[in-house]
């Protein structure tokens, strides 16, 4: 929907060089590497960082009609990927920074299904045409806005650590979402294993 393939991916190679080179220009101190390496030291997993493995697998569940919520989406590079496939891309990232930096590298390429917001999750109200959910980030689905549920939408939340995707499900009564975890096939459904 208005980027081509090269295009694109000329867009999102230069957002990952500029995290890159953060990542080598603010180098995390000892104490950081220390928490790092308890966390499993992945440093990208700890970055909150997912693989590009999991865009290509969330972007199978999508179909052309839905809206989706990028919630925590960071650099915007899967919002952009996302953009080409659905109808509308909702992306709400909390860092003012890393917003300011990926829409300066975006420029006027910002695809116009593709509406950028500095807030937290939290603050930001659903819209109503949102039909999908997305959070790629290390996070426990207990710290999900209960708003989520109750929109009628499908939320996904992408687990960086066993590189696994879940639908995020909040029973009727219960207090804490579960997780199911969900396989794509080539033709956008998610099949729920086990």
């Amino acid at each position: 929907m208005g980027l081509s393939n090269d295009r694109l991916a000329s867009i999102v190679r230069r957002l990952e060089m500029s995290r890159l080179q953060r990542m080598r220009r603010d180098r995390p101190s000892p104490e950081s590497l220390a928490y790092y390496h308890r966390l499993r030291g992945d440093m990208n997993a700890a970055m909150l960082m997912p693989h590009r493995r999991q865009y290509d697998s969330m972007l199978e569940l999508l179909s052309p009609g839905d809206v989706v919520l990028d919630a925590g989406a960071g650099d915007l590079r899967f919002s952009l990927m996302m953009s080409q496939h659905v109808e509308r891309v909702y992306a709400v990232e909390f860092s003012p920074e890393t917003v300011w930096r990926a829409l300066r590298i975006i420029g006027y390429d910002l695809p116009t299904n593709l509406q950028v917001t500095c807030a937290h999750w939290d603050d930001y109200p659903v819209p109503d045409d949102v039909t999908v959910i997305i959070v790629l980030v290390n996070i426990s689905p207990v710290y999900f806005p209960r708003e989520w549920f109750l929109s009628g939408a499908v939320v996904y939340h992408g687990d960086t650590w066993n590189d696994e995707i879940h639908e995020i499900v909040l029973r009727e009564g219960a207090t804490r979402p579960v997780e199911r975890p969900v396989r794509p096939s080539g033709r956008g459904v998610a099949h729920v294993q086990g």
